[in-house]
């Protein structure tokens, strides 16, 4: 590659750019960062001689540091990716992230990515885990004394010099253990056989539950037996044969409690019945928006956190072999054509010790459609705090038409503060997540294609909305988020509950305590953006409230056991604080007195069989929970 040469320029020096080209008879390449505070457009302006290669790729939205006071400015960058450090440009720790299997070896160093130009360099640990610590070399190292650490373990180390003559500040490690959840499409009752009513009171509320999702296609099986027979019940779902008779296929609705059992007999007519409680766990709901139509080479926008819901992770297969984790990510396609994005997102359900459970999935998949000419380029998008007038322009050149139309979040129109008709924009952008610009051009100097260019600017809101469940269990653990904005610090504080984990992602989660009212409060500021020019210390901050109500959760107890005799009775309790009066069903039919309380009493005068009682609550608005078996 030949010699880059920078020049800073005022806004107006854009046209220094023809003056140039003449003057060098040399392929010149500008590359912009355009922020403007109040009345001032800064503009570093990138002039690359003979590369007619980067001239080319200018299209093409390019992730990296944008800012040139950053040690690690790129000025081939479009896109502001979140990574410029700002510092000690000679000598400085850079955080980490590692996201790992259960017991899978870290073999990075943590000082491969820091700035040191000293040579050789120590670490120091300032902060380490039961689990994790890193020797002095750099290498994380994993105690072979801790048995379990699934979940995300935080670390802090600084950088010193070998001569003693100082140390960097402390930068973060943040390490991730994945580790295998239930298998909750395929679940084989014969491990619950010893756990089924654990403590011998009837009730199956204390046992061992199988966990499945809402909505969701579960096969459960016993090993099988040509010679033996196998008889289903099933609760809260619909049964349905599987490959043979000791396999059922079990589609389940929403989330709630149900039940499994099985009777297997034997050639000698001797009979083992295994039930099995059942958890039917909350699931998200997959939904995006999107323009669906780019331009060649002008990345295509995609926005899943306003559109889905109990959403804690994100997969995206943009239908070209490239993929993201982004909430909202942007993607841009090398080739037109037709390509089919599809959107998976996951809820991660935890049990009351904050053990993993099933993590529940939804899919949805839309086509998009890239077309075969290039559209006009918009310069420079990047993170804004709410408040912020910024001034963005198009290399398309000599147009007749210049048509802008910039929105918000909600798909309100905004009005340019100045340049509409212009090659050039400024717009002072309200309450975020995001807003979104497009230019549509016409009888330009190049061929551009018919339908607009779009692109999303990220804007950091001075009140975020918190996602999440307002009304939870007891003692249950849930995921709550904000926005995921690039440079930006999170502080969370949580009332009535446990954070587990970490508190400074943009995402928490939580282990509630007893039943009451509990509260989120989040704090998120970017020390970057309100650096920058006009910025005074209010802007780039923010912050969001959630209040939740904490429900208790009734149960159901059966005095006299899970088994019992024909033409016996058996006393059922259900919690009577802070609410009573329960309306109860038996499948099939068995008599009982107590219709309308806490408390029934079943004559068991229409067995022999396997009977299913149901109690719920005559005001569901009290409990947590719909419905107990």
């Amino acid at each position: 590659m030949a010699d880059s040469h920078y020049l800073d320029t005022e806004i107006f020096g854009k046209t220094i750019l023809e003056i140039l080209t003449k003057l060098f008879n040399q392929p010149i390449m500008y590359l912009s960062n355009a922020q403007s505070y109040g009345a001032k457009s800064w503009l570093r302006t990138c002039i690359v001689f003979s590369s007619f290669l980067l001239l080319s790729s200018l299209t093409f939205a390019y992730p990296g540091c944008i800012n040139p006071d950053a040690c690690n400015y790129d000025p081939l960058a479009t896109v502001d990716d979140g990574s410029c450090y700002f510092g000690n440009c000679e000598f400085a720790a850079i955080d980490d992230e590692y996201c790992i299997e259960d017991g899978q070896d870290i073999t990075d160093n943590v000082m491969d990515n820091d700035i040191n130009m000293f040579g050789y360099a120590t670490v120091q640990v300032v902060l380490e885990t039961p689990c994790f610590t890193i020797d002095q070399e750099g290498f994380i190292v994993q105690s072979p004394f801790v048995e379990d650490c699934c979940g995300e373990h935080i670390l802090q180390y600084v950088m010193c010099q070998l001569d003693g003559s100082g140390c960097t500040e402390p930068a973060t490690v943040t390490i991730t253990v994945k580790c295998d959840k239930p298998d909750c499409l395929l679940i084989n009752l014969g491990d619950f056989d010893s756990a089924d009513d654990a403590t011998g009171d009837g009730n199956l509320a204390d046992s061992v539950c199988a966990s499945v999702c809402e909505n969701s296609e579960v096969t459960f099986f016993v090993p099988y037996n040509s010679n033996d027979t196998y008889s289903w019940i099933v609760v809260g779902g619909v049964g349905a044969a599987g490959v043979n008779d000791a396999e059922h296929i079990v589609t389940w609705g929403p989330a709630g409690s149900g039940l499994v059992s099985v009777t297997i007999t034997n050639a000698s007519g001797i009979s083992n019945t295994i039930t099995v409680c059942v958890d039917v766990l909350p699931g998200p709901t997959s939904g995006f928006t999107t323009s669906g139509y780019a331009c060649l080479g002008q990345p295509m926008c995609f926005n899943a956190s306003l559109s889905s819901t109990m959403a804690d992770a994100y997969d995206w297969d943009f239908g070209d072999g490239g993929y993201s984790t982004m909430a909202d990510p942007c993607h841009t396609y090398s080739a037109g054509g037709t390509y089919t994005v599809t959107l998976t997102v996951t809820k991660f359900n935890f049990d009351a010790q904050g053990n993993p459970l099933c993590c529940c999935v939804d899919v949805i998949s839309y086509d998009v459609n890239v077309d075969d000419l290039p559209g006009p380029s918009i310069f420079w998008i990047s993170t804004v705090c709410e408040g912020d007038m910024v001034c963005y322009y198009t290399d398309a050149t000599n147009c007749s038409l210049y048509d802008w139309t910039v929105t918000d979040a909600d798909g309100n129109t905004i009005t340019p503060d100045s340049g509409v008709g212009t090659n050039e924009i400024c717009v002072t952008w309200g309450a975020g997540p995001f807003g979104a610009i497009t230019l549509e051009v016409d009888g330009c100097d190049d061929v551009y294609c018919d339908n607009p260019t779009s692109v999303a600017v990220p804007i950091i809101s001075a009140i975020a909305d918190v996602d999440g469940p307002t009304e939870v269990c007891e003692h249950s653990t849930h995921t709550y988020c904000i926005p995921k904005w690039a440079a930006t610090t999170y502080d969370w504080n949580v009332t009535g509950g446990m954070i587990i984990g970490s508190d400074s992602s943009h995402c928490i989660t939580v282990m509630w305590d007893v039943a009451g009212i509990g509260t989120l409060n989040v704090n998120y500021w970017s020390d970057f953006l309100a650096g920058l020019p006009n910025h005074d210390g209010t802007q780039c901050h923010g912050s969001g409230t959630l209040d939740v109500i904490i429900k208790p959760e009734f149960g159901v107890i059966n005095y006299n056991g899970s088994s019992v005799c024909t033409n016996t009775v058996s006393s059922i309790q259900a919690t009577n604080w802070p609410f009573a009066n329960y309306t109860w069903t038996i499948t099939p039919a068995a008599s009982f007195i107590g219709q309308g309380t806490d408390f029934i009493q079943v004559t068991w005068d229409s067995g022999p069989g396997i009977f299913i009682i149901d109690a719920v609550p005559d005001d569901p608005s009290v409990y947590c929970n719909s419905m107990e078996s």
